[in-house]
């Protein structure tokens, strides 16, 4: 889907050599939405196919691409309001104060997305409140780890996932989303052991520096187009595109792998079966 979109974004990038910056058309917004719909269902198709033999779900393609379409309509919805920002960045970049604006318009559909996360999982997802005893068994484990944060069951439809979600910016934002497979599968012992490990994203915001990453990858990205449009080097953008993306991906990734195993010692060290 990463790939997809940022060809997606290449592509725009090149277009508007020709037609300047202005806000998306509906026709554009049809298109740019449509071809990024196309690379879902095409990379689902792969990913169906590959949780059928490595998971062995049961679940028809119809089920399993309509309860994945609810991760990536949020991003999708992003990405269009992205791109009507990007449109705008030479009338706001041209003065301090139109600078100053697009900066907090960028912070805004960053943070915000983030922020809105939560109630849009809720929105696109089948969810379901917590069995009271395992309700009391997760909020010892907050109050033990001082985080606080509503609980969700999220409905896998029949998907073979094994796995919860945090999200959330600040304490009353904080959301774990348990995926309903992990209580068929998972011993009591293991779904503490992964809820501490959801707690301790929190812990150590690790959700607050994902975006801030984003945010920041975002800026220079804007701001190195600017500038090539400005020294007349706008045949250098596609190259500015593909190298930032390339970075993204590479920093972002190793960033991950760094905060997953933050979490799960932070988990090791609270649990009372950590073996």
């Amino acid at each position: 889907f990463s790939i997809g979109c940022s060809a997606i974004i290449v592509v725009y990038f090149a277009s508007d050599l020709q037609y300047g910056a202005k806000l998306l058309h509906i026709h554009e917004a049809i298109i740019i939405l449509g071809a990024c719909f196309i690379q879902i269902v095409l990379l689902n198709i792969v990913f169906f196919h590959i949780d059928r033999r490595v998971r062995r779900t049961s679940a028809t393609f119809k089920v399993y691409f309509l309860a994945m379409l609810g991760y990536y309509v949020p991003f999708l919805l992003v990405a269009f309001l992205g791109f009507q920002l990007y449109s705008l960045r030479d009338e706001l970049l041209s003065s301090w104060g139109g600078s100053a604006v697009f900066v907090f318009l960028l912070m805004v559909l960053v943070y915000g997305s983030g922020a809105l996360y939560p109630w849009i999982i809720r929105l696109t997802r089948r969810t379901r409140p917590v069995p009271e005893g395992l309700r009391s068994r997760l909020d010892a484990l907050c109050r033990k780890t001082g985080v606080q944060c509503r609980i969700f069951i999220l409905e896998t439809d029949a998907l073979k996932f094994s796995n919860m979600l945090a999200e959330g910016l600040w304490p009353g934002n904080y959301r774990v989303f348990i995926f309903s497979y992990a209580l068929e599968k998972l011993s009591p012992e293991e779904l503490d052991n992964i809820f501490l490990h959801e707690l301790a994203h929190f812990k150590m915001d690790h959700p607050r520096i994902r975006l801030h990453i984003i945010f920041v990858f975002l800026l220079l990205l804007v701001l190195g187009d600017t500038w090539l449009r400005a020294s007349g080097m706008e045949t250098y953008q596609v190259v500015l595109v593909v190298t930032a993306i390339v970075s993204y991906v590479l920093i972002s990734r190793w960033i991950s792998r760094h905060q997953e195993k933050e979490a799960d010692e932070f988990a090791v060290a609270r649990s009372d079966a950590p073996q």
